[in-house]
């Protein structure tokens, strides 16, 4: 029995791979042309956007005492979180509250010192100053008296030597003469004597001035005293968190020296540095994502706070003077809220500014 045999077509077999080969020529454009357009949007994309990188950072300042001593406390340690105003450390104040004692007592000893010399002055002034003026009038009446009494026992004198009058009569005005003499020497010691009054009035007056001097001078010292004493207790200057104490308990510092540092870690900022080329499309509000090797798929969102007007250094050197220019660079701080702490001060960062927002 002679089986059939089915010829083998080799047009047919063409064909197919033909259409084949169409199929994946056309599957090719397809997807080279899928790719193309996938690139310019992507090109388009990265047109719009601007990025740069800088590193994290946040407001820190180094809390220290304005007297030195002897640390006595420490009321937080290195991760706690501080209020603005709240008491972090303490010196100890032995001696600060026996200074404030003692120029309390100063002022007490000047107060009465002050009321002593009022006093004084208050005593004196009201005898002295009728019995200058009464004395005053007793001299210029004794004067007048006198002045009339020497002109009577001249004439008297004359009048004897030629025997008109009798020298009873001569010894009698000369007795009143004397005793006008007297009279007038009597009122002058009593005029020099309330002048005297006077001037004591007056040294009372500078010693009540004194010591009001002195009494302003021991509330100067004890309002000092107050400060040092006060100053001995060391409040958080800001809101933060405690990321240094190089100093502890028991140590002596000087005044200023750095004992906690407090650093702002909720409020967080990134500067970069932007071409002049491309600070135009920067303005101050705008949205911005920060971006963290730390972090990779955990976006952060900041805004500008603020541009500097002025340019820093040259990110790109002219090659020729004639032609070209330095490209300068413009600061722009943006800044990232960081209420979760994620994001800690030297991170590095990539800010991330879009077009439109």
């Amino acid at each position: 029995m002679v089986k059939d045999v089915k010829k083998h077509n080799p047009s047919k077999t063409y064909r197919i791979i033909a259409l084949l080969l169409g199929g994946l020529l056309t599957c090719s454009l397809l997807t080279f042309g899928w790719l193309n357009h996938q690139e310019k949007q992507l090109m388009a994309q990265r047109e719009d956007t601007v990025e740069f990188t800088g590193n994290i950072e946040a407001d820190e300042v180094m809390a220290s005492f304005k007297v030195p001593g002897k640390i006595l406390q420490f009321m937080v340690d290195e991760g706690d979180e501080v209020k603005k105003g709240q008491v972090i450390a303490q010196l100890e104040t032995d001696e600060l509250k026996l200074k404030v004692s003692q120029a309390q007592a100063g002022i007490e000893a000047a107060r009465a010192q002050l009321i002593k010399a009022e006093n004084a002055v208050g005593l004196q002034s009201g005898v002295t100053s009728s019995q200058v003026e009464e004395a005053r009038a007793a001299v210029e009446r004794a004067q007048a008296n006198l002045d009339v009494w020497t002109a009577t026992w001249t004439r008297i004198q004359e009048l004897y030597d030629h025997g008109a009058v009798s020298a009873q009569e001569k010894d009698k005005v000369e007795a009143e003469y004397k005793g006008a003499q007297g009279q007038l020497a009597q009122a002058q010691a009593l005029l020099a004597k309330a002048e005297s009054g006077q001037i004591q009035v007056s040294l009372s007056e500078d010693d009540v001035a004194a010591a009001r001097a002195g009494l302003a001078l021991a509330q100067a010292r004890y309002d000092e005293a107050q400060v040092y004493l006060n100053n001995a207790t060391l409040k958080a200057p800001m809101d933060g968190i405690v990321t240094l104490r190089p100093m502890e308990t028991g140590e002596t510092v000087g005044a200023g020296t750095p004992v906690l540092k407090i650093t702002d870690l909720k409020n967080t900022f990134v500067k970069v540095y932007v071409p002049e080329s491309k600070i135009g499309r920067i303005q101050l509000g705008q949205k911005c994502r920060v971006t963290t090797q730390s972090y990779p798929g955990k976006p952060f969102a900041g805004s500008v706070t603020w541009i500097n007007p002025a340019g820093e250094f040259a990110t790109q050197k002219a090659i020729s003077d004639q032609y070209e220019q330095d490209i300068r660079s413009f600061e722009v701080k943006v800044n990232v809220p960081n209420a979760d702490l994620h994001l800690k001060t030297g991170m590095t960062a990539t800010v991330t500014f879009l077009a439109g927002d």
